[in-house]
């Protein structure tokens, strides 16, 4: 049995695993001290984003879209993670997240007026195909995304 830790908070939750021990979830990013409102006390609480444990290296936290919590669900052999976030509005969005690119939003990837809003990614393949919850022309359907791949040049 292995303890993760946390990223400087109390909770961590662990949701994937691929075949290297490297795991995805969500943490505490730490205690925050915040005014309830004018009148009472103070409280404590924190942001909860999405992380990538690897043995001998640790908790990496992966950020989040804007909003201030992501959690991630799932990752591939490749090292490829995937999970949702919420945006600075409020709005929760599937993403995916490489050491190389960082977090994406998935939603940037779709064609203009697909009528698709890419909610939460739940799984990976070593194929780099996601499925996940998303919202077709407001109603919520099961999707499965092939995304683009991505060419990388050299001199």
């Amino acid at each position: 049995m292995i303890s993760l830790g946390t990223l400087g908070g109390v909770n961590s939750s662990a949701y994937g695993i691929n075949n290297s021990g490297q795991v995805v979830g969500e943490s505490d990013t730490g205690p925050v001290l915040q005014l309830r409102s004018r009148f009472t006390d103070f409280s404590l609480f924190g942001t909860r984003d999405a992380f990538l444990w690897t043995e001998g290296i640790g908790m990496r936290d992966l950020g989040h879209l804007g909003g201030g919590t992501s959690r991630a669900t799932a990752i591939n052999n490749n090292g490829l993670a995937v999970g949702s976030s919420t945006l600075s509005n409020g709005a929760v969005h599937a993403f995916s997240w490489t050491h190389t690119n960082g977090m994406i939003d998935l939603n940037n990837l779709l064609p203009l007026f697909s009528g698709w809003i890419l909610v939460e990614a739940n799984s990976v393949n070593d194929s780099g195909q996601i499925t996940g919850l998303g919202l077709h022309n407001g109603a919520q359907r099961a999707f499965r995304l092939d995304p683009p791949r991505i060419v990388i040049k050299s001199d």
